[in-house]
């Protein structure tokens, strides 16, 4: 969690600053502004943020709408350090009732973790869990040319998966 905050927090430096650190007025304008765009601000905001002549049109502490530059400030430091942007797709809890065989003549090969139930505390601390394969999918070479088991030994020779 913290390197993922460190890669927003370069992440915005890039996008606000001067190499020295300093805010860098002009992307800040432009960033706002186009926040401000999206968002429909009233016209006071997106006139007083137009960058020109190297500044912008008017001060942000002379906004009559603080508190919308607050929000949005906000919003953009949280949206690149604390929510949690990965590639894949969502991992959703289900129940076990009805998966999970509990007489071993109803075990196939095709039940998910051979008919055994899933647990919530394995011996070195893990869970079990079962996600799609797709979730990994940026990371498996040539993912699009391989079958579900192919993709699946490769996870477990490179130890992503157990």
């Amino acid at each position: 969690m913290n390197a993922l905050s460190n890669i927003g927090r370069k992440f915005i430096e890039n996008e606000l600053c001067n190499p020295d650190g300093s805010v860098n007025e002009e992307k800040l304008a432009k960033a706002l502004l186009a926040d401000a765009e999206t968002q429909d601000a009233n016209d006071n905001i997106i006139n007083a943020l137009t960058y020109k002549d190297g500044k912008m049109s008017l001060p942000l502490s002379a906004l009559s709408e603080n508190s919308w530059i607050e929000s949005r400030f906000i919003a953009y430091i949280n949206k690149h350090t604390i929510d949690i942007n990965l590639p894949g797709g969502s991992f959703i809890q289900r129940s076990a009732f009805g998966i999970t065989a509990n007489d071993s003549r109803y075990i196939t090969d095709l039940m998910l973790n051979d008919g055994k139930p899933l647990k919530m505390i394995n011996e070195e601390g893990s869970m079990d869990a079962i996600v799609s394969i797709n979730l990994f999918k940026h990371i498996i070479p040539n993912y699009n040319k391989l079958t579900f088991n192919q993709a699946k030994q490769w996870l477990i020779d490179h130890n992503i998966i157990g």
